[in-house]
């Protein structure tokens, strides 16, 4: 199962202060086993430094924007600092666990045995905190039916939805209702790289911003940088230096021409924990490829599917949320190598694989759902088609595509009000660009395109001069949903 990949820039300048969101999902069990059979019960913990009021905070499963059970916090109900509540199922959870008090419930949530979600809602009904599990038969990334709970480690870590952040409990039957023992504060805010497109005679410098939320100067002992000419290679540590506050550096050796360098970053607590930092919450690491002449422009965005309609695409749950794609051209005479060019969306990133060309005047698609894709077109012969597990917003949302050192090539902030084309939310036209040599950032180098599903992997339909014949296809959207 796929998970979901987290914080940016902005968010990682809140972490260095301290402002991760405060309520989490700390504990959980889905398939509890004797002698703690006591069904379903999420523990949320407050890892801030204020009382946090939760009333009208809902939890939920993987349905909860389906109509599925929704629990609903009390009016008056507030999460003091390092404070805990438990969430329980029904009355199994009483008996099994008698001296838990700080408890809510029964919320008549059963989670599903092989995977699902578990959700946790503010009182505005966003999403504050959301697990997607998938039990795995052998070496699975969460445990199966145990006596064992599943318990949040890392909760200041940027990923902290993933397994990678989470671990099975140290004791059976879990610790509901306190925070957890294995708990620890360490995480990583930022990280930059100068220059960040390093040539054969520079040493590129790394910089992190690490941090133990335990310690009283909130001080890691240690950090290193693991290097590597190979993804799958042997890992060469490089001991990080304390520059001022929270701030660590070191600088990598300087390497020939078309060297690609892979590296995370690894920082230790106090009392002997440690994290290691990826780019991204699947374990990817860091990298760039050393080159003298880097690729800076020449790839654009050119169409983006952010709401697709309902008729297009119906999935197992009976919608259409996973039928989204980016398109990108290549708008240049020449053949450009992508690998390991990046894909980023708000609080989401993918790299694209090692190998992958674009050929001149050729396309290349990103999206949530291959299978849809193919389902509602006849693609082209050969069209590159890349699945990442990502949402776009459908009020807007920033794209950016970047190359192998993390340059920006290409960006786009859509908007699904005017003065952006209004026809593109959910009423089946995506937005195209009308020309690949305009500025795709201005809201009047876009149309809603005249194919009522987009044209991935194919020539964009606009600009067209029947502007009206829009209007119509819209109206019938708008028919066909009703």
């Amino acid at each position: 199962m796929k998970n979901k990949n987290f914080f940016l820039a902005a968010l990682a300048l809140l972490a260095a202060q301290g402002l991760w969101a405060d309520v989490l999902i700390s504990e959980f069990t889905y398939d509890a086993k004797k002698p703690f059979k006591s069904d379903d019960w999420v523990e949320i913990c407050n890892y801030g430094a204020t009382a946090v009021d939760i009333s009208g905070w809902q939890l939920g499963d993987d349905k909860y924007d389906e109509g599925g059970t929704l629990y609903t916090v009390p009016d008056g109900t507030t999460l003091e600092p390092n404070a805990c509540v438990v969430f329980y199922s029904d009355a199994a959870f009483t008996d099994i666990y008698p001296e838990v008090g700080n408890i809510l419930g029964p919320t008549g949530i059963g989670f599903g045995k092989g995977e699902d979600a578990v959700v946790l809602l503010n009182a505005d009904g966003e999403v504050e905190h959301k697990i997607e599990y998938a039990t795995i038969d052998e070496g699975g990334e969460w445990p199966d039916g145990s006596a064992y709970s599943n318990v949040l480690v890392f909760p200041y870590a940027d990923y902290n939805n993933t397994w990678q952040t989470w671990n099975v409990s140290e004791d059976q039957g879990g610790s509901p209702g306190t925070k957890n023992a294995e708990t620890s504060g360490l995480y990583v805010s930022k990280h930059s790289r100068n220059p960040n497109a390093p040539t054969s005679v520079t040493a590129p410098e790394i910089h992190i911003w690490a941090y133990d939320a335990d310690a009283a100067d909130k001080q890691v002992q240690s950090a290193k940088i693991f290097y590597s000419t190979s993804e799958n290679g042997t890992y060469e540590p490089v001991n990080m230096t304390l520059s001022e506050g929270n701030e660590w550096v070191c600088s990598l050796p300087v390497m020939a021409e078309g060297t690609t360098v892979f590296y995370y970053a690894l920082v230790e607590g106090a009392d002997g924990t440690t994290l290691r930092k990826y780019w991204n919450a699947f374990r990817a690491p860091y990298m760039y490829v050393v080159t003298n002449d880097p690729v800076y422009s020449g790839i654009v965005i050119n169409e983006i599917m952010y709401q697709c309609l309902d008729t297009a695409y119906t999935n197992t749950k009976g919608n259409c949320k996973n039928y989204e794609y980016v398109e990108l051209f290549n708008k240049t005479q020449d053949e450009i190598d992508l690998s390991y060019w990046r894909f980023e969306v708000e609080k989401e990133k993918y790299r694209l694989p090692s190998g992958t060309t674009l050929e001149p005047g050729e396309f290349l698609l990103i999206t949530d759902r291959k299978a849809a894709i193919e389902t509602v077109y006849a693609l082209p012969a050969g069209a590159q088609i890349f699945e990442f597990d990502f949402g776009l917003s459908n009020s807007g949302d920033t794209i950016s595509i970047q190359n192998a050192n993390g340059q920006e090539v290409d960006s786009v902030t859509y908007k699904s009000t005017a003065p952006w084309p209004t026809g593109c939310a959910g009423l089946g036209p995506s937005l195209e660009l009308t020309d690949p040599n305009a500025d795709n950032s201005l809201p009047a180098s876009w149309g809603a395109s005249i194919a009522i599903y987009g044209t991935p992997c194919d020539t964009n339909s606009v600009p067209e001069p029947a502007f009206a014949l829009v209007s119509l296809l819209a109206l019938a959207a708008v028919c066909l949903k009703r």
